[in-house]
């Protein structure tokens, strides 16, 4: 056997156990990458001061206190749907979607603030996220197509529980909009 063919097997052989590990590799990913982001939030919500503090001393603020909240809620929900592949593989795939959802829709008011302030009409903007939506929703049919057989089948996912998770991911947005925007 010669030198590619083998390096070729090797290589067939690692994406093959990356997609048999590939549930396990994300969540260890979700509970890594949410422990790291939420010890930084602990991190900044005790070194900075608060809204009151700041207009006492008549400083100007990037950052507050009352900033941290929402990434608080953010970075603890990731945390969570890591967690929970070791509680739960239903609840995990549920989890999962509510971040996905959450996140998805972080970055496409925060991008919609940001065309806000220039002068794209508001026919733009909601045919950019009618874009985005389409682009959400296409991920999660490739993600179910991808999984249909297997991953989706083996724990039981129903129609109901992806419409479930989709609602909650909409309400967990509520939860995040509602602390970037009303807490002070």
């Amino acid at each position: 056997m010669n030198s590619p063919e083998k390096t070729r097997k090797m290589i067939n052989k690692i994406i093959e156990k990356i997609k048999n590990n590939l549930p396990i590799l994300l969540a260890s990913i979700q509970v890594i990458i949410g422990a790291v982001l939420l010890v930084r939030e602990i991190q900044h919500f005790t070194v900075l001061i608060s809204r009151a503090e700041a207009i006492e001393q008549l400083i100007s603020l990037v950052k507050s206190k009352e900033c941290t909240y929402r990434y608080f809620y953010l970075w603890t929900l990731l945390l969570l749907s890591g967690i929970s592949y070791w509680i739960n593989a239903k609840l995990y795939w549920v989890f999962t979607q509510i971040a996905l959802i959450t996140i998805f829709f972080v970055i496409v008011s925060n991008f919609i603030l940001i065309l806000s302030d220039s002068l794209i009409p508001l026919l733009g903007v909601i045919i950019i996220l009618a874009v985005f939506v389409a682009v959400l929703f296409t991920f999660f049919k490739i993600f179910a197509a991808m999984y249909k057989k297997t991953y989706l089948k083996t724990i039981g996912i129903k129609d109901w529980m992806k419409w479930i998770s989709v609602c909650l991911g909409i309400i967990s947005y509520g939860i995040y909009f509602t602390l970037k925007w009303y807490v002070y």
